[in-house]
């Protein structure tokens, strides 16, 4: 997927001692290839995801978890 930024790459990025975005990756299993990326901005209460060619439902199904996760750890809405 070409992402190379070393501020964006590597899960969390922080800004000014407080996290500015939370990233996940969405990786086929048994051979860890990447199928699509799952992007949450915790100020702006948003997800953006983007996913390989024919791998828009791994996509679909990690925004849900990420959803979750921005509910039960973070008491954040995600705004649709």
């Amino acid at each position: 997927m070409g992402l190379r930024h070393p501020l964006l790459v590597g899960g969390v990025r922080v800004t000014r001692g407080r996290c500015a975005s939370y990233s996940w990756a969405v990786c086929e299993p048994t051979t860890g290839e990447l199928l699509a990326e799952v992007t949450l901005d915790p100020t702006g209460a948003t997800v953006w995801t983007r996913a390989r060619d024919g791998h828009a439902d791994a996509a679909a199904v990690a925004e849900q978890s990420v959803r979750r996760f921005a509910a039960a750890v973070l008491d954040l809405t995600v705004r649709d």
